[in-house]
């Protein structure tokens, strides 16, 4: 891990500010299928995922990565 990684860890720790929810979205080119699983490292935009877990025909590929606020309980 690279000194530039730690420093944004530490400096997202001691901001204060108020952690999001990371989600990913991948589509499948064959069936238009949509799933939102949770944002995993390395993820990036037009990155080949699994395979389609509806049609089993392509590899979904990641659509849209985008944050939501926690929800209050």
């Amino acid at each position: 891990m690279g000194s530039a990684s730690k420093l944004s860890k530490a400096s997202l720790k001691s901001s204060g500010k108020k952690k999001f929810l990371v989600f990913t979205i991948e589509v499948c080119p064959s069936c238009n299928f949509k799933t939102k699983r949770p944002f995993e490292l390395g993820d990036f935009v037009f990155k080949p995922s699994g395979e389609c877990s509806h049609c089993n025909k392509d590899k979904s590929i990641i659509d849209m990565i985008y944050a939501e606020r926690p929800k209050k309980s």
